[in-house]
């Protein structure tokens, strides 16, 4: 008998695991539900794109920890980047990018004149009448 439910159990336990597994989204997605998760003012964004991908050339990089370093008031990360030749017709040939404080412990700022691929929230920002990337969910060298 003690089998019997031990075996059962684990098949609860299996089958569980496999719901939770099918439920919950793709582990390959970098991108949150909220598109503008993290953004100081988010209705000032009015989002383009969800989850897009351009790479291109940083430059302009601005971090730090304090205003005085060039790091935004609102605590965002931010660099300009030249987009590569096949992403210009859609995005343009620069694009303002932006890594919010709450990614910061896994996103970071690339080197100056380094190719990157940023994942991110494509958004247009209504204040600075431009297109960005912001927040950026992925800033790797590529």
């Amino acid at each position: 008998m003690k089998r019997l439910v031990a075996s059962i159990a684990a098949l609860v336990i299996m089958a569980g695991f496999a719901l939770f597994q099918w439920a919950s989204p793709s582990g390959d997605s970098l991108c949150p539900d909220d598109p503008l998760r993290g953004v100081w003012g988010p209705q000032r964004l009015e989002v383009l794109g969800e989850c897009v991908k351009v790479s291109g050339i940083a430059h302009s990089v601005k971090e730090g920890g304090d205003i005085e370093a060039d790091q935004s008031a609102d605590g965002d990360v931010t660099f300009n980047l030249t987009v590569d030749d096949e992403h210009r017709e859609k995005f343009g040939p620069v694009l303002h990018v932006e890594i919010v404080p709450v990614d910061l412990a896994r996103v970071h700022a690339p080197d100056e004149g380094g190719h990157v691929c940023v994942v991110g929230t494509w958004a247009w920002d209504k204040t600075h009448g431009i297109a960005e990337i912001h927040p950026a969910f992925k800033v790797e060298e590529c």
